[in-house]
């Protein structure tokens, strides 16, 4: 019986993973040529033939100066060494420079100078294969092609070099934390894409006000350069609040997700309300009124895509800053076609007709919402639009994860017991903090929509 347990040990994939992760450990270990370090003695790293030797010592790549550095030596000494990238030639290395750590490891070889040495401004915005081209002088083989290096741009931030099969990783973060916080060099593009993607450079970047990411992310969502500004500060406001305390906070994404979600919201609305605008109204002195507008992007949006006069209504505190940076950025002497109102929209007097109304996510905010929608058709001009958008609150996505709150189920259940688990669960102090009315079903919305588009 013993020899057939021992079988069915040895069989098992337990042993065959624990070899292949002893081999797969051991693969690892070998000599590898990092990109901001040094490879090692001579003795590693070494391509032999029977009257040549190759090794190289050094590989580095300069973020910040965009200077690509090789080090490495030949027995005998190269006639010439070429450095390459996807084939076209970046320059020659230097020759005869002494080595005496290889002369000691071949005492016997007769080469007094057989290090040779690279260094030129490099820059590639693409995977890019550098491959070095060492040549000797007769009879050896002419031309000798070292192991390629592979500069590969990931999206984990990072520098992959291959030598021979081998690779490693190198993290961009600590380079891109020296860029923003001490501004060793400026961002590029790259940079920017891939601080945007991360939690702690997004944090460090826009708490260093870094010129030229608030550059970008009002380049890529089309967002004024003084409200990007506003929206971070009153984000990272509420966030540090957050923290400290978790009154009355509906915080429950990272500070990246939560502010680059306002961003991309906004450049969905501003494509909405550009094209309700080329469709249907053709008019002049065109008229916009956003209801629940919080940052005020859609008004500068609307602005944008023609109209003369757009007024916002926001009933939430929190956005009282934001008022005041939108109303300044069209204002000229004492016209300013953009009015924000800090004020409950289904209480505030009418302020004339309008050409387009947009209701963008808010309806769940509002008690009750088919009032609002009846107060908008009074103050629709004729062939006007309104726009409602809201999600479904019965969609898999948003009853795995409510986007108030993050927790699973608020959409589906009584308002009595989501309050209660909400503050049990810390998300709010009291049921006054609780930020949703009711979650309106889409047969109501329907039912709404038909109601107006009847009259």
């Amino acid at each position: 019986m013993l020899p057939f347990i021992y079988k069915l040990y040895y069989n098992s994939p337990f042993i065959w993973v624990g070899a292949l992760r002893k081999r797969w450990n051991k693969y690892l270990s070998r000599g590898r040529i990092r990109p901001h370090q040094s490879v090692g003695t001579p003795s590693s790293n070494i391509r032999s033939t029977e009257n040549t030797r190759i090794g190289m010592t050094a590989a580095k790549y300069n973020i910040y100066s965009k200077v690509i550095f090789f080090a490495g030596w030949s027995i005998p000494p190269a006639t010439q060494v070429a450095v390459k990238a996807n084939g076209e030639l970046i320059g020659f290395a230097s020759l005869g420079l002494p080595r005496p750590d290889v002369l000691k490891l071949y005492p016997n070889s007769g080469s007094m100078l057989p290090g040779w040495r690279f260094a030129e401004p490099f820059i590639y915005e693409s995977n890019t294969t550098l491959q070095v081209e060492i040549t000797f002088p007769p009879p050896t083989k002419p031309v000798t092609k070292y192991n390629r290096i592979i500069l590969d741009r990931q999206t984990t931030d990072s520098i992959m070099t291959s030598f021979g099969g081998r690779h490693n990783r190198t993290s961009f973060r600590e380079n891109l934390i020296n860029k923003v916080i001490f501004s060793t060099a400026d961002l590029t593009k790259q940079d920017c894409e891939r601080i945007a993607e991360d939690d702690l450079l997004f944090s460090i970047a826009i708490t260093n006000k870094n010129k030229c990411f608030l550059d970008y992310l009002s380049s890529f969502y089309s967002v004024h350069p003084m409200s990007v500004k506003e929206i971070i500060d009153r984000d990272i406001e509420v966030w540090v609040k957050g923290i400290k305390s978790t009154e009355g906070t509906t915080w429950d994404r990272p500070l990246r997700a939560k502010t680059i979600s306002r961003f991309v919201v906004a450049k969905y609305n501003a494509n909405i309300i550009e094209y309700i605008n080329n469709l249907f109204l053709n008019n002049k002195g065109k008229r916009y009124l956003d209801v629940g507008c919080g940052t005020g992007l859609s008004l500068l949006s609307a602005i944008d895509a023609g109209f003369d006069e757009v007024i916002g209504y926001e009933y939430s505190a929190g956005y009282t800053t934001m008022s005041k940076c939108v109303t300044q950025i069209y204002k000229e002497g004492d016209k300013n076609p953009v009015s924000y109102y800090d004020a409950d929209y289904l209480t505030a007097e009418d302020k004339g007709k309008y050409d387009l109304i947009t209701f963008f996510d808010v309806l769940e905010h509002i008690n009750p919402a088919k009032f609002a929608l009846s107060k908008a058709i009074k103050s629709l001009k004729k062939n006007g639009v309104i726009y409602a958008y809201q999600g479904n609150s019965y969609s898999p996505a948003m009853v795995l994860n409510e986007p108030h709150y993050g927790l699973p189920l608020l959409t589906l259940l009584p308002r009595s017991i989501v309050v209660n688990i909400l503050m049990r669960s810390g998300r709010i102090q009291q049921e006054s903090n609780y930020v949703v009315n009711s979650w309106p079903r889409l047969s109501e919305i329907d039912a709404w929509a038909r109601g107006i588009n009847a009259l």
